[in-house]
């Protein structure tokens, strides 16, 4: 029996799964409602009666050591912990959430994605580096390129790279957020509480009071016409295709761009009505390079359990860096 878990700033995802793939316990947990991993483990696992040989985590934040802290939760993660929790015996393995994301970018086809650019056979036969990114409570990046015998992740904190700005309004507002947190990065404007940023900062702008709406409520007001919220989402579309051109052009990736997290998915047809594919292509003598890249929305539900699957399954086509 495998055990998968996708441990997001918000909810944690829990998976029991054969070896064959069928899946027998699927349970979401919100994180606010518990006080550790160990905690949700032992609620997951209580009626558990097959063994469980190996198990995968997918965590959000920078894994760099036996404990560490995550970056959008006030949670530990304990390796010696997570194994008294479930089994001194069970084979762990604990990645980045979004270094999961991106092994399952080779599963990624036309079937569980919305298409946004490019050219979709590129997907079938591409082994060319992908990238993947989304917004969630966070900003997720990572990325996959081919190595002899398979894959090579990329492991990596994008999300916190420093922030560019194309306007003189995203210029502004980047200067209110400077002026709040010193360091502005690209997680600042593209994830929940970043939408929220950008609200703020744009009543601001306008010398309105500021009246916290959270980034659901902005969402919606955006769909429903509202002028701010409007201007706000517009504004996190703009600053996620700055950085989803660079980390194209950083990495190459001809193999495509893939839009993940807990936001998009949510609001996949004013996104895909959005300019964010044009703006995506505005990168000036390097528009061109671009304009084929393949740009898709993943729409499975669970991407990362995909890519902790094979992970365990396939422990020779994958390879951490």
């Amino acid at each position: 029996m495998l055990l998968l878990v996708d441990l997001g700033g918000t909810n944690c995802r829990c998976m029991l799964q054969t070896l064959d793939g069928s899946i027998e316990k699927l349970q979401v947990y919100q994180n606010d409602q518990h006080q550790s991993l160990e905690n949700v483990l032992h609620l997951f696992l209580e009626e558990q009666i097959a063994s469980i040989t190996k198990a995968a985590f997918s965590i959000a934040g920078p894994v760099v050591s036996t404990a560490f802290k995550m970056t959008n939760l006030d949670w530990t993660i304990d390796r010696v912990s997570i194994a008294k929790a479930i089994g001194d015996d069970v084979d762990i393995h604990i990645v980045n959430d979004f270094s999961a994301v991106a092994m399952s970018l080779p599963y990624i086809q036309s079937e569980n994605s919305l298409i946004l650019n490019g050219d979709t056979q590129m997907l079938k036969s591409s082994f060319t580096p992908k990238v993947v990114l989304g917004p969630g409570t966070g900003l997720g990046v990572g990325a996959l390129v081919p190595v002899k015998n398979g894959w090579a992740v990329v492991s990596g904190e994008g999300g916190h790279v420093s922030l560019s700005t194309r306007t003189s309004e995203e210029h502004a507002v980047f200067q209110i957020l400077a002026e709040k947190f010193g360091h502005v990065s690209a997680e600042r404007v593209i994830s929940g509480q970043g939408l929220e940023q950008i609200y703020s900062a744009l009543c601001q702008l306008q010398g309105r009071s500021i009246s916290p709406l959270s980034a659901a409520d902005i969402s919606n007001g955006a769909l429903q016409g509202d002028l701010l919220p409007r201007r706000a989402l517009d504004m996190m579309y703009s600053f996620l295709a700055t950085v989803a051109s660079d980390l194209a052009l950083t990495f190459g990736a001809k193999g495509g761009v893939y839009l993940a997290g807990g936001i998009l998915p949510k609001i996949m047809d004013d996104f895909g009505q959005s300019e964010f594919i044009t703006l995506f292509k505005d990168k000036g003598r390097f528009s061109d390079y671009l304009h084929t890249i393949p740009v898709l929305l993943i729409t499975e539900e669970f991407p990362a359990f995909v890519g902790l699957r094979e992970m365990l399954i396939r422990e020779d086509a994958f390879i951490d860096v």
